[in-house]
């Protein structure tokens, strides 16, 4: 598997990202190199929300977690 623009894409994390996102979001390889990495991610998490309703929440409550983490944080210095 190649890379564009300097992007080696030998390693398995982006083998994975790339078949998710063409496998599961119908983006052409195209697509999935000129996205960004936050793009991506965001598509697939909407894709997730929308998808698993389990993961929806999971997300949610460490969203959640991490906020009072950092609110406890911030009270405590």
């Amino acid at each position: 598997m190649g890379g564009r623009q300097g992007v080696v894409a030998d390693g398995p994390p982006l083998r994975r990202l790339l078949g998710i996102a063409s496998g599961v979001l119908g983006w052409s390889p195209d697509v999935f190199w000129a996205s960004t990495p936050h793009e991506t991610y965001a598509a697939i998490s909407g894709w997730r929300r929308a998808n698993d309703p389990k993961a929806a929440r999971d997300e949610q409550e460490n969203r959640f977690q991490a906020w009072a983490d950092q609110v406890r944080a911030a009270v405590e210095s």
